[in-house]
């Protein structure tokens, strides 16, 4: 595909997290089990987005209560503020990648999240150089 990682549970999922759609290339076709009903905002999710990282129901229903989401400290990976993780790769990368827009909030429109917090210019990213203490910013290149 593109090149970037996503995590395994992502593959085959229905929605297209590659760029390209390369996730969902070569997939069976999925039929929709309605396994978790968002009462907020009236929709039905399939099994395989509850759980998944990725906030489907406005009240973040689809996200509760799962034994993967145990990272209280999202080691290596950004705490968004409903409590998932996320690559620190994805902050400030104009899409909100937490489904709360935590990932996006005081980001300049120029400037991208080092692993530590600290900030970089867009145009330092991927050009071999090491703007950020932990090299983040020559990630997924």
């Amino acid at each position: 595909g593109d090149g970037s990682c996503f995590p395994a549970g992502y593959r085959c999922d229905g929605y297209e997290d590659c760029s390209d759609g390369a996730d969902e290339i070569g997939c069976p076709p999925i039929v929709p089990v309605c396994a978790l009903y968002c009462e907020n905002n009236s929709k039905c999710i399939p099994t395989q987005w509850v759980c998944d990282y990725w906030a489907d129901c406005d009240d973040l229903a689809d996200e509760q209560n799962c034994s993967k989401l145990a990272c209280s400290n999202c080691e290596k990976e950004f705490q968004c503020g409903n409590g998932l993780c996320k690559p620190t790769s994805w902050v400030c990368d104009r899409e909100d990648d937490c489904g709360d827009n935590t990932d996006e909030t005081n980001c300049d429109e120029f400037q991208r999240a080092c692993g530590d917090g600290s900030c970089y210019h867009v145009i330092h990213h991927c050009d071999g150089r090491r703007d950020c203490k932990d090299g983040s910013d020559e990630d997924n290149c």
